[in-house]
């Protein structure tokens, strides 16, 4: 494939999931659920991306870790969107720079790590990406309609639980497997070793307070961030899941979520102590090299790949070309 001059090999993308809804019922309210539950992509939806897009386990155990929290922690409708947006995004951009009509399943290959959330994004991913045109993409319909055509079937892998480089927080030591993943426990190091964590806690101790009393399952909800520190593993407190719960009822609208009405400058408050809360942890060489390195490691293997397969490739074709020029045109 070419491209100013150049041959295009391999492309590689990296993508979040989609729109989701919150990790747990933070409020107490008994109506949340079936609220959260009204804004997901219908079973039959799911149920056709899963024909067309099997979810490939490579361990026989791998149940979901967010199979039992639906529908908190599930990707909605939007997020649904989102994601075959994305992917019709990307197909454009790639058909652009490789110079060919169509992209077919054998030229494609997605993992994804073992949540529903992700292995459907996936799936929403690649119903764009591999739509007939921009406008359009592949539905079961289309192909009950037109018996000839057969759908574009890829299989999205789930990454084996210990050897998951896509989100090393659950990535466990490899000389340990099971104990506390690697990034959580270097995180712990750096928030024992600093004092800016402290005099960052201090700063939203009322913030803190205040967002306990809108949120009154945050302290049972068994979700604790190792805390308002990472080294704390019993606290129940987490910042990061109260901005989870603000962003989540925030890209649904005030008039989904009521109870938050008037909450921008509270969410904004939890949003930036947040951010902070990251920077201060990333300013740490050995979190950014646990958080990036098995990423990168990745990437730089199969970049390295597609050199050796094109290497092979082109080795092969002028082998073939010496042959028949050895052997001269055909005498009839």
């Amino acid at each position: 494939m070419q491209h100013n001059g150049r041959r295009v090999l391999l492309t590689q993308v990296i993508a979040r999931h989609g729109d989701r809804s919150p990790s747990a019922n933070l409020t107490g309210c008994p109506a949340e659920p079936n609220k959260w539950a009204q804004r997901l992509p219908p079973k039959a939806k799911l149920e056709s991306l899963g024909r067309t897009f099997p979810v490939l386990k490579l361990c026989h155990d791998q149940e979901p870790k967010d199979a039992n929290s639906v529908p908190f922690g599930s990707l909605t409708n939007l997020g649904g969107r989102q994601m075959e947006l994305l992917g019709k995004a990307i197909q454009l951009r790639v058909l652009a720079t490789d110079g060919v009509a169509t992209l077919e399943p054998i030229q494609v290959a997605v993992q994804s790590t073992n949540y529903l959330r992700t292995q459907q994004s996936a799936q929403f991913l690649l119903q764009g990406l591999l739509s007939d045109s921009p406008d359009s993409a592949p539905t079961e319909a289309t192909y009950r309609d037109d018996p000839e055509k057969s759908p574009k079937t890829v299989a999205v892998p789930v990454a084996v639980p210990d050897n998951c480089w896509i989100n090393p927080f659950d990535l466990p030591p490899k000389e340990q497997p099971g104990s506390q993943p690697c990034l959580w426990a270097r995180c712990a190091e750096v928030e024992e070793a600093s004092a800016r964590f402290c005099d960052l806690e201090d700063g939203m101790a009322v913030t803190r307070q205040l967002v306990e009393s809108q949120l009154s399952g945050l302290g049972d909800s068994g979700l604790g961030d190792k805390g308002g520190r990472a080294s704390d593993v019993n606290a129940k407190f987490k910042w990061i899941k109260a901005l989870d719960h603000f962003v989540c009822a925030e890209s649904h609208g005030d008039g989904f979520w009521g109870e938050l009405r008037g909450q921008t400058g509270l969410t904004e408050l939890v949003r930036s102590h947040v951010a902070e809360r990251f920077s201060a942890w990333f300013d740490d060489p050995a979190v950014l090299a646990l958080m990036a390195g098995p990423l990168l490691e990745d990437l730089s293997c199969a970049c390295a790949a597609a050199l050796e397969r094109d290497r092979k490739a082109v080795s092969e074709a002028s082998r073939q070309v010496g042959c028949e020029a050895e052997q001269g045109p055909e005498m009839n």
